[in-house]
């Protein structure tokens, strides 16, 4: 597979993640995610991003990269799996508790070679395309360049799934629920009308359009390309609905005096978004204390 477009490079961004505990195990989906700062030659410091909630109490963990051909292209279906152990230390949360964005560097960890005397470490090895930190809008091109309610999509791993043939994400997409403007409830979040399941936490959040053109044959052109970096999805809402069970009377014609009750989920079709700017807060105070090194 050749990928030639924006929107092509967005299926290798995200990684499964896999998180087990002394208590539990979860699936969230993490991305990669590239801050480039001034000036403009020097590299990238690359992190993978998720949620809090999703590595928390994690002792182990691991995540999967899809490998490349030799000339940049994706060898889907085929893919590196990297075991992390003391998993939820290598992640750094943001500094606010109640924002639920976490990173951890990957520097250190693209550098490890797959077998002992392989040459090719595992950054040499995978197709990434990571998402940047220039994809992230500035206040003021939210307010003049979107409207108060938005198409957007996201990418990742809805409970759980993904394509394993393959080992590419799912992609769905929504509206806006609430405008990108605001903060929704006097958090750094905005709502998404669209269907989010657990392991759709951690996924990136974009608005992309696309502008096209006939040329002299008729044949349509992509001649421009628009892609935003709106946010994170942390939570999907649910409403629980509890009724009554209704007991019926016995041949005998006794009858169960207790009233037992039951519980039901019904999603909502609404997730919460924590906007792109607290990952990029997130970067930089990590890198304010410990440099584009791995934290000790």
């Amino acid at each position: 597979m050749k990928v030639q477009t924006l929107a092509g490079q967005l299926l290798f961004s995200t990684v499964r993640i896999e998180a087990s505990g002394p208590n539990k195990g979860s699936v969230g989906t993490g991305f990669v995610f590239a801050y480039e700062s001034d000036p403009e030659d020097v590299e990238p410091v690359y992190f993978l991003v998720t949620n809090k909630h999703v590595i928390e109490d994690a002792e182990e963990g691991s995540f999967v990269f899809i490998e490349n051909d030799g000339n940049q292209n994706p060898l889907l279906g085929q893919g590196i799996k990297v075991p992390v152990r003391r998993f939820k230390d290598v992640w750094y949360g943001h500094p606010d508790p109640d924002v639920d964005i976490a990173v951890s560097p990957i520097r250190s960890l693209i550098n490890i070679r797959v077998k002992d005397g392989d040459p090719a470490t595992i950054g040499d090895r995978t197709f990434v395309a990571p998402i940047r930190s220039s994809h992230i809008p500035t206040p003021s091109k939210i307010e003049q360049n979107y409207d108060a309610i938005e198409e957007v999509f996201f990418i990742g791993y809805p409970d759980g799934l993904y394509d394993e043939e393959n080992l590419t994400p799912i992609v769905r997409r929504g509206i806006t629920a609430t405008p990108l403007q605001i903060d929704y409830e006097g958090k750094p979040t905005f709502l998404i009308d669209a269907s989010v399941f657990p392991g759709s936490s951690g996924s990136p959040v974009f608005a992309g359009t696309s502008a096209v053109r006939a040329d002299r044959n008729g044949n349509l052109v992509l001649v421009a390309s628009r892609l935003a970096f709106l946010g994170v999805i942390a939570e999907c809402l649910e409403i629980q609905e509890t009724g009554q069970v209704e007991w019926k009377p016995i041949p005998t014609g006794k009858k169960n005096k207790k009233v037992p009750t039951y519980t039901t989920s019904q999603a909502l079709n609404l997730g919460i978004v924590y906007k792109s700017h607290t990952v990029l807060e997130t970067v930089e105070d990590y890198l304010q204390k410990y440099g584009a090194s791995q934290r000790p």
